[in-house]
């Protein structure tokens, strides 16, 4: 099983509008409100043997911590405007997501539990363009919501989770939850 680290953005009006834009624009496939996540550590695949482990593990990290601001928002894309392949929106939150992923990390490695060990920069993906040209219709939206800010929620928990690869993308489901 594909297993990662991450805390759920809250479903909500508040991207409704943007989502929309980026399906109206073609050539994206847009991520459903329920589905939106920060990554803070990308296991890849594991046993399931091993899921008690991580869960463990990012328990240890989340200790002391307590709940945090997040506010989302600023989208952009990746690797450009002219043809965005990724579609993202921003994260903030003082330095505690950065912290909680560094944290995480360095529990990961301490109970030697491999993950992408890629620099973390806080972001939601909003959509994937289809194919490799990227979807350059999308860039009007990007530009329309470059500055917006979309929401500001408090992060109560983190949440390791299983992922399947299907034809249609990638099912997230939940296998543990960890207070802040």
């Amino acid at each position: 099983m594909r297993a990662f680290v991450a805390v759920k953005i809250p479903d909500g009006p508040s991207l409704y509008r943007p989502l929309e834009g980026l399906s109206a624009a073609g050539g994206l496939r847009v991520y459903g409100t329920g589905d939106l996540h920060i990554t803070l550590s990308f296991i890849g695949e594991i046993g399931q043997e091993r899921l008690r482990d991580v869960s463990d593990t990012v328990e240890r990290a989340a200790r002391g911590i307590g709940p945090f601001d997040i506010t989302v928002g600023s989208m952009g894309s990746f690797p450009g405007k002219s043809g965005p392949r990724i579609v993202w929106a921003g994260a903030r939150s003082g330095g505690k997501l950065e912290m909680l992923a560094e944290r995480t990390a360095a529990e990961l490695d301490e109970g030697g539990i491999g993950h992408d060990m890629k620099k973390f920069v806080p972001h939601i993906t909003l959509a994937r363009a289809r194919d490799e040209r990227g979807a350059p219709s999308a860039s009007s939206v990007i530009e329309r919501y470059s500055g917006t800010d979309f929401l500001t929620f408090t992060c109560r928990r983190i949440t390791v989770f299983g992922s399947e690869l299907t034809p249609s993308g990638a099912v997230h489901t939940p296998v543990s939850e960890i207070a802040l």
